[in-house]
């Protein structure tokens, strides 16, 4: 008798407040997560502070600059190939860089450290005529040479 007193007295007990531990694992998991939070957002800032941002000022192009129009490009599409044209004469990107730099067609700018940098000028055009693969695969001929390309609009 004493025994089934003793089983239903804790029986009774453990009935009384069966989501006690259900609270406290879902206590301890909300703590868990917000303590992660706080951890990553710490370490976001400390990055963001670490990093180094874009230098200002040290850019060899400090506003527009003016270009006379026989160095200024016009992208044209012949076929699968993009071709360079200034006026009637046609270049190939792929093979005439060489004689881009001869006929005076890539531009040597003077930076500030006594260095020069050769630019190619191209004249910006609407859209949907050249596609941006196009554009690229054109650009990383002229990448390779350390040629920079910049986009030219025709002043009236």
């Amino acid at each position: 008798m004493r025994r089934q007193r003793r089983t239903a007295a804790l029986g009774s007990v453990l009935a009384q407040d069966p989501g006690k531990d259900l609270f406290a694992y879902l206590f301890l998991l909300i703590m868990v997560f917000a303590f992660m939070l706080l951890m990553s957002f710490e370490q976001k800032e400390g990055a963001a502070a670490a990093q180094a941002g874009p230098e200002q000022g040290k850019s060899d192009i400090r506003g527009p600059r003016t270009v006379s129009r026989d160095q200024v490009a016009r992208l044209v599409k012949e076929g699968d190939t993009l071709l360079l044209r200034y006026g009637s004469v046609v270049y190939d990107p792929a093979t005439d860089i060489q004689r881009l730099t001869d006929d005076g067609r890539i531009v040597t700018v003077p930076g500030d450290n006594g260095d020069t940098r050769q630019f190619l000028y191209i004249e910006k055009q609407g859209r949907g005529t050249i596609s941006l693969f196009e554009y690229l695969d054109t650009f990383q001929v002229f990448s390779k040479h350390q040629v920079s390309v910049a986009f030219a609009r025709e002043v009236k």
